[in-house]
């Protein structure tokens, strides 16, 4: 069985998140690594690195998650927004 149009497109939605959660923390920790070799601060950088890193990938799980529920409780019914029915003159 072959999930519908709008459950596959809910999937679609959110398949991102787990690899950016993971590439934001990797990012984050790299940099901090590089900075830490640069300047001869090693563990400093480093260590606010991990905190920051978490923290940012964080509020972008949340922010895709917030702002998904958001745009699925504003689309009308039909798929259309109301930028497209104000243009055909019927709003």
């Amino acid at each position: 069985m072959r999930p519908s149009g709008d459950v596959s497109r809910a999937y679609l939605r959110y398949s991102h998140v787990g690899l950016q959660f993971a590439l934001t923390i990797g990012l984050f920790a790299a940099g901090g690594w590089w900075v830490d070799e640069k300047l001869g601060t090693s563990p400093l950088v480093l260590m606010i690195a991990f905190l920051v890193g978490p923290s940012a990938a964080f509020y972008s799980l949340y922010r895709a998650v917030y702002d998904g529920e958001e745009r699925s409780e504003s689309e009308p019914p039909g798929g259309e927004d109301d930028e497209d029915r104000s243009s055909t003159g019927d709003g």
